[in-house]
């Protein structure tokens, strides 16, 4: 391809701003670090090389501003428990933008005394960048997960295996939701159906069913036997009035 011929300035001014392909980028920065940098906002820092970085930078005793308020013991008991976890996240980012705070202020406290170590001053300004990039990278997980669930169960693992890049779930995105989609589709293909099976759960609740409401026959009590000959003086009572009159019946009527 051939080279690009320079045009005037003043030409450049003739024909004016419309049209003209507006690329919001700077000055490069060295290669090294923008390689590392990089690294560490699509993968994050291991978690005890992070821990081990922050404790390089306790907050200066006349800066406490740089820890975190903790959230009011009468609001604690006060809200849900996912309100509480979401309060976590943001503190834990003020923790870290605390760290980044105390981390710059050292080194502009050494320039500012003349203590002017280059090793030193590129070792503080590089963690407080390192910091930052993980911050970053803390930042895209939580707009994955709140994306993610609104997202089919299928593509999920498909879609978070690759780290961020320009976009959030990184190039290429639509090839691997049809890929996973394919394997989905061919898994169902492959499992066995299971209607025989299912009919026969069926029959056998139906079954235990009729057994449950089975019931015995009603089985009637004896009928009570009369006594007349029981003890008491009511009963004898009873046996001598029924004596008298059959005494009284079976006698022939007189004739007059």
């Amino acid at each position: 391809a051939q080279p690009l011929e320079e045009v005037p300035e003043e030409f450049l001014l003739a024909l004016g701003e419309e049209g003209k392909i507006n690329e919001d980028k700077g000055q490069n920065i060295n290669q090294q670090i923008a390689e590392r940098w990089t690294n560490i906002i699509k993968l994050g820092i291991k978690k005890d090389n992070l821990q081990t970085l922050l404790n390089k930078y306790p907050s200066p005793a006349n800066f406490p501003m740089a820890i975190a308020p903790k959230l009011n013991p009468e609001i604690v008991t006060a809200v849900s428990e996912n309100v509480l976890k979401r309060d976590k996240k943001f503190e834990y980012k003020q923790n870290l933008t605390g760290k980044v705070l105390s981390c710059l202020g050292l080194m502009l406290t050494d320039i500012m005394k003349g203590n002017l170590n280059s090793i030193k001053m590129i070792e503080g300004i590089n963690d407080a960048a390192k910091i930052l990039c993980n911050m970053n990278h803390y930042d895209s997980i939580t707009r994955r997960h709140f994306v993610l669930t609104s997202v089919q169960s299928c593509v999920k693992q498909a879609i978070t295996d690759v780290p961020a890049d320009t976009y959030l779930f990184g190039e290429n995105l639509n090839e691997r939701v049809k890929t996973a989609k394919a394997i989905e589709r061919s898994g169902s293909a492959l499992k066995q159906p299971q209607t025989f099976k299912k009919q026969i759960v069926k029959d056998s609740q139906h079954s235990t069913n009729k057994n449950l409401n089975w019931k015995s026959p009603s089985q009637r009590p004896p009928p009570k036997k009369n006594n007349n000959y029981g003890g008491g003086r009511k009963n004898q009572h009873q046996t001598k009035k029924t004596y008298n009159n059959k005494q009284q019946q079976s006698k022939p009527a007189r004739r007059y």
